[in-house]
């Protein structure tokens, strides 16, 4: 489920996040840009709303017609467990404390022959 809803909204609908907070130019972050855009981007796949159509969009495209009780199940456990791992794992200082802007080592680089 995780993946049809990363896939439909972050990565297919990319646009539309970044216009709804207004910064789709590609440019350089610092570390506080970094945690406030994250502060966002939870706020926003938090929002009921947002909460609401996910789960509308996995009961349309997640769950097969032969998937017994699938729809059923998403609509009663799909938001409290969306919730749970949002607040669980989405956690912005952690995620960009883990970025070269803010602190951390750059990423490796493969070998050069």
């Amino acid at each position: 489920m995780l993946f049809s809803i990363v896939n439909h909204y972050f990565v297919d609908g990319a646009v539309h996040v970044c216009q709804t907070m207004g910064v789709c130019d590609a440019r350089r972050y610092t570390c506080e840009e970094c945690v406030e855009g994250l502060e966002w981007v939870k706020a926003f796949m938090l929002d009921p709303i947002m909460v609401a159509e996910y789960t509308i969009y996995l009961e349309q495209n997640f769950c097969l017609s032969d998937w017994e009780n699938c729809k059923e199940g998403v609509k009663e456990y799909f938001p409290a467990m969306h919730n749970m791992a949002m607040e669980k794992f989405l956690i912005p200082v952690e995620i960009c404390n883990n970025e070269p802007v803010c602190g951390a080592d750059p990423p490796t680089k493969p070998p050069t022959f």
